[in-house]
C-alpha cells in the first residue's frame, strides 16, 4: 500500500511527499500520465502534506521536511517554499 500525502492543483499536477518513501524527495506528477515532471531533494525527511497557496497571482508549493525516525530519514525542522513559473 502506498500511503502518498498529495495536494492538486488547477493545472493537473500533483506535489506528492510520501510517508513511505526515504529518498527525501518532493515530485510533481502529472496526473494524466503519471510522470514526474519536477522533484527536489529536501534538506530532511518528507513524510507531509505539501501545501499550495497563491497570492498576487504565483502559485507557491510548501513542504516541511521534519524527518521521521522511524523511517530512517534525516531529521531536521526545515520549511521549504517554492514559487511556480
Amino acid at each position: 500500500m502506498h500511503r502518498a500525502h498529495v495536494v492538486g492543483d488547477d493545472v493537473g499536477l500533483m506535489d506528492g511527499g510520501s510517508p513511505d518513501a526515504t529518498d527525501n524527495l518532493i515530485r510533481a506528477i502529472d496526473i494524466a500520465t503519471g510522470e514526474v515532471v519536477w522533484k527536489e531533494t529536501l534538506p530532511a525527511g518528507g513524510q507531509a502534506t505539501p501545501m499550495t497557496y497563491e497570492t498576487d497571482g504565483r502559485q507557491y508549493v510548501v513542504m516541511m521536511a521534519g524527518g521521521h525516525h522511524f523511517m530512517e530519514t534525516p531529521i531536521g525542522d526545515h520549511l521549504v517554499a517554492w514559487v511556480l513559473p
